[in-house]
């Protein structure tokens, strides 16, 4: 959105032959987005040549001012960096020259505490000085702690114009503190220091652009920085900063310019970034670095076969991946570790595989079963299984009783022995299993949705051969049933100060069960939770009473039950409405015109209050009407009202009003008191007139009263008992006071400059009146002959007084 504003260049005083600096006058609120980009003289003439000096901070050098400087006027040109709009001043500055008619102290006008610009640049350091005689400069440059002259210059890029110090092609190395000494014999020396910050665009790069790593090798990331000055490098991992997450133990930075991911894991892919900033410039490098990482994949593996007893016998799996997978090996769900007559171990191939074996010395009839190889990392698994069949009689090995929840999924694994086998039978009690159970010809029983009613009990396992032999073994199944929860809520939008209750009912699971409450996770108690009643009706009903409702009872609640079969939970939220209440009251505010006022306005509240101004619709009216926002006046998201650069306008009742739709809308009603600073009307005036005529120079002022009124002439007071011819009058008139100062009889050694200063509580100002009595000008002395030739002759004379005409 664009903003209205308007620019302003001021009439100048400046003593004749010093330089005179006109400054084009930008208001605060939009200062940081408008440059000033040219300056424009009243006749059309391009301001370039070395006369002027114009500042990107808006100010303009007119040096070796005299008459002929004054008859033009000056505007300022400015470009709005957002919308590209460009604005003329309003106004256009005059220089005022004045002739100084005694010693004046040298006073510089124009520096700055920091001036920047870029490397390979001309830089301007200002420090301009007024005084009679010309101000002399003298310039240093710090270094360690030392002061180095550098004037007189051997260096071809400085050099020196009027006051400002001019450095060419400037580089980094520039960069430093600046001293200038002014004076001029007619007072103390003054001295002022500037930082000069030479710049250079920022660039950052990083090499190479890709990695590619595999699983648990170490990565070095460098990032280059180049350019001038580089105040901060930070290190981002898909734009969060890698100092957080996990990862935080795996990436080291070495310095600011190197990070190290050190055992490089696949979440340790992504986009890194390198940033470097300064004040006014940023930048960033990126690299990309992919960390290799395969799911295992069995390559090789052993196959089915039939054995004797007493025979070595060993059995084998290969398997790839990155990282490198573990091998772990089971039968019928029982992992088989190092004994007597098993040895297990691994070991890597030339090629990257990893083998893995089971070696048996001498296999025995119980060694037979279903044997499974598994091979897994961090990106997945894979696994094989067959029978290892050792010939001899059936057997079935002891199995151990089962556990299991109802509603899941269970599987019986036989773990039976011997070759060769013809049937395996699965029975419950006296009967054979029902079909609702699936039998697997590998000997394992797979029960569907596992029910108590239907499938808790005795299970036996039976192994025959072709002649009849069987063996059999037996297991218990016992089913829990785990707890169920009824669902539950609390009332729809319950207010302040109201009751309310929930009840957490358990209908199904096996005795006991605990219950117990949570309160966003935590656990709740009567005595940790103020205004929270905790009941149990009996071992599978609780309830949570609220008595009165409060704010801080707003939160999750989440009923726990628990028994040996499972935890299980249900949670409902609770949301406490209440009506607006103040967190930050505004208050009234004094101030004075064109300063920053903010009105703050917080209020509390469920929902979340909104915020809305108004103001009076004048000083005693009780009508409010809302405020929009303006390029002055901004309503903010927090509730605060800013008031930019305030004007007496600006005064007034400000109502904050705060509503959520609960009870009745919070509002408040603050007075804004605006004190205007004493101003003069005309800030810059010439007068000129005959000798001997009477001089009649009237200041007036507004502001607050009561205004005062100071009359000086070229810096020293005026003094009317002193002068007879000199008199002054204040008048008090309200909402125009004014003062005049009379001068009878003016003789030309009234010519000067006449100030009017004027000051109230808020502030002072001042009014200008270059002040030029006429006289016809001194006859010339007599002619005094220097030299006499045979064809010419020397003659000198004085130039005599020009009267002021």
């Amino acid at each position: 959105v664009q903003q209205q504003y308007e620019i302003r260049v001021y009439d100048d005083f400046v003593i004749r032959m010093n330089t005179g600096v006109l400054r084009c006058h930008v208001p605060n609120y939009v200062r940081e987005y408008v440059i000033v980009t040219s300056w424009v003289r009243s006749d059309g003439f391009i301001i370039s040549n070395s006369k002027y000096v114009a500042f990107s901070t808006g100010e303009l050098h007119v040096r070796r001012a005299g008459p002929e400087d004054s008859h033009h006027s000056f505007q300022c040109q400015t470009k709005d960096t957002l919308t590209g709009a460009v604005t003329s001043s309003i106004t256009a500055g005059k220089l005022v020259i004045t002739e100084p008619h005694s010693s004046i102290p040298a006073k510089v006008i124009h520096w700055s505490r920091q001036v920047d610009g870029p490397q390979g640049s001309a830089v301007f350091i200002p420090c301009e000085a007024q005084g009679h005689p010309q101000p002399m400069y003298r310039w240093y440059r710090q270094y360690g702690g030392r002061l180095m002259p550098q004037l007189p210059m051997n260096e071809p890029r400085l050099v020196l114009v009027g006051g400002t110090l001019v450095l060419r092609r400037a580089t980094v190395q520039d960069s430093g503190t600046y001293v200038c000494v002014v004076s001029n014999g007619a007072g103390a020396e003054e001295k002022n220091e500037i930082q000069l910050l030479v710049t250079e665009p920022l660039e950052v790069e990083m090499r190479p652009r890709v990695q590619e790593v595999r699983s648990g090798e170490t990565v070095t990331l460098n990032c280059s920085v180049s350019g001038f000055p580089v105040r901060s490098v930070t290190w981002t991992k898909d734009s969060r900063p890698v100092s957080a997450g996990p990862a935080l133990r795996r990436l080291v930075l070495l310095n600011r310019y190197a990070l190290r991911i050190q055992a490089a894991q696949s979440q340790d892919s992504g986009l890194y970034q390198c940033f470097a900033g300064n004040e006014r410039d940023s930048a960033q490098g990126h690299a990309y670095v992919r960390v290799k990482s395969e799911p295992p994949v069995l390559v090789s593996h052993f196959e089915e076969s039939v054995v004797r007893r007493e025979e070595p016998v060993s059995l084998r799996c290969a398997a790839t991946g990155t990282p490198l997978p573990q091998i772990t090996w089971s039968v019928y769900d029982v992992q088989v570790h190092d004994s007597g007559q098993v040895r297990v171990g691994d070991y890597v191939s030339r090629d990257g595989s990893v083998i893995s074996f089971v070696n048996f010395t001498k296999v025995r009839l119980e060694d037979g079963g279903t044997y499974r190889c598994e091979a897994a990392n961090e990106h997945g698994q894979d696994s094989y299984s067959a029978r290892l069949n050792v010939a001899g009689p059936p057997t079935v090995q002891p199995m151990a009783n089962r556990t299991v929840v109802a509603g899941r999924k269970l599987l019986l694994h036989c773990p039976y022995s011997g070759y060769p086998i013809s049937k395996v039978i699965w029975r419950k009690g006296n009967l054979p299993s029902s079909k609702r159970v699936m039998p697997y010809q590998n000997g394992t029983l797979a029960l569907e949705t596992v029910s108590r009613n239907d499938d808790e009990g005795r299970y036996s396992c039976i192994v025959r051969n072709d002649q009849d032999a069987e063996a059999t073994n037996q297991l218990n199944l016992r089913v829990l049933v785990p707890p169920s929860i009824t669902p539950f809520s609390f009332p729809e939008k319950p207010q302040l100060g109201s009751r309310a209750s929930v009840t957490c009912s358990v209908p199904e699971g096996d005795a006991p069960i605990r219950l117990s409450w949570l309160r966003d996770g935590v656990p709740i108690s009567s005595s940790s939770s103020p205004g929270v009643t905790l009941g149990h009706v009996d071992d599978f009903i609780s309830t949570l009473v609220f008595k009165s409702l409060r704010e801080e009872h707003t939160a999750v609640y989440t009923c726990l039950a628990s028994n040996e079969a499972a935890l299980v939970n249900y949670s409902a939220p609770l949301v406490v409405y209440a009506p607006p209440r103040w967190r930050l009251e505004p208050a009234d505010a004094t101030v004075t015109t064109g300063e920053r006022v903010v009105l703050d306005c917080q209020a509390d509240g469920t929902p979340e209050p909104r915020v809305r101004w108004k103001k009076s619709a004048g000083v005693q009216s009780t009508e409010f009407r809302t405020v929009i926002s303006s390029s002055r006046m901004q309503a903010l998201v927090n509730g605060s009202l800013v008031i930019q650069e305030i004007e007496t306008s600006d005064a007034g009742g400000y109502m904050c009003e705060a509503s959520n739709g609960v009870g009745l809308p919070l509002y408040t009603v603050v007075q804004v008191s605006v004190h205007a600073p004493a101003k003069v009307r005309q800030r810059f005036l010439s007068h000129m007139t005959g000798k001997g005529q009477t001089v009649n120079l009237r200041c007036d002022a507004s502001g607050d009263e009561p205004i005062h009124f100071f009359w000086s002439k070229d810096s020293r007071p005026i003094k009317t008992f002193s002068n007879p011819r000199y008199t002054i009058k204040d008048s008090a008139r309200p909402g125009s006071p004014s003062s005049d100062f009379t001068i009878l009889l003016a003789e030309k050694n009234d010519t000067g400059a006449i100030k009017c200063e004027v000051s109230n509580a808020y502030g002072h100002d001042e009014q200008i009146t270059h002040l030029s009595i006429q006289d016809r000008p001194d006859e010339p002395p007599r002619p005094e002959v220097l030299n006499v030739v045979s064809r010419s002759v020397t003659v000198l004379w004085k130039s005599p007084s020009d009267g002021n005409s």
